[in-house]
């Protein structure tokens, strides 16, 4: 494939993408897997506060990939994981605990970056939206808050 391919590639299984959900992602999010094929920046890490809680991990984004065992794909964790996430939300990305991270596509949140912690997936029945926690009102300001890993 030549370089010149690959922006129309992305296109293509972007249209495919959005048929499968029937609806358009969210601009930002669609120009950011144009542009960079889901490529996770080296400054990857986020906090995630429950009240309670807080803690820091680290996203690594899906992509555009097609094809067998494209684990780190979009329209693959759709599929993985539909019916165990509220039905508005996309799988962007994961951490390493398995946890993901989702973007929002129903009318009133649409857009808005989400924390799916994997212990409240549901496996039988009706996901629970209690249980996805808001990290950013936009995929751009959650790229923005991201920073590089504080590790000891």
């Amino acid at each position: 494939m030549l370089k010149g391919d690959i922006p129309d590639k992305r296109e293509c299984v972007l249209r495919d993408f959005e048929r499968t959900i029937n609806q358009t992602l969210p601009a930002a999010y669609r120009q950011f897997l144009l542009s960079t094929g889901g490529d996770t920046p080296l400054g990857n890490s986020f906090v995630v506060d429950e009240g309670d809680e807080t803690w820091e991990t680290e996203v690594s984004f899906f992509g555009l990939q097609t094809g067998a065992y494209c684990l780190y794909s979009v329209p693959e964790n759709f599929i993985e994981y539909k019916g165990r996430i509220p039905t508005h939300l996309i799988p962007i990305g994961n951490d390493p605990g398995g946890n993901l991270i989702c973007i929002s596509i129903a009318d009133e949140t649409r857009g808005q970056v989400f924390f799916a912690d994997h212990e409240y997936f549901s496996y039988d029945g009706e996901p629970n939206n209690d249980n996805a926690k808001f990290l950013a009102e936009s995929i751009t300001d959650f790229l923005d808050s991201l920073r590089d890993c504080l590790r000891n």
